[in-house]
């Protein structure tokens, strides 16, 4: 199996059905479910461009729309509910 076709299937693992944004955490595995992590999510919709299918595609652009709505002057927050705060501007940068 291709490295792109594990990414997928990794992502596609961890997504959820009802936000369709990957839920998942390595620092609160217990919390996994609930927490949402941009990076991981931005690698995601990365991932839906690299496989170069119309459906992909357009589901990852939907994704990116979905998570640029939640920058700030300093970046990117690390999880979705720590909007409006960014604890790492490392983070951001990356």
């Amino acid at each position: 199996m291709k490295s792109l076709e594990l990414a997928l299937k990794a992502g596609r693992l961890w997504q959820n059905p009802v936000t369709h944004f990957v839920h998942h955490s390595f620092d609160h595995p217990t919390m996994a479910e609930s927490l949402i992590p941009i990076y991981e999510n931005f690698c995601f919709a990365l991932t839906l461009f690299r496989t170069k299918t119309a459906d992909h595609v357009l589901e990852g652009k939907a994704l990116l729309e979905r998570l640029f709505a939640f920058q700030t002057e300093e970046g990117f927050p690390i999880y979705l509910h720590e909007y409006q705060v960014c604890n790492s501007r490392k983070h951001g940068e990356r």
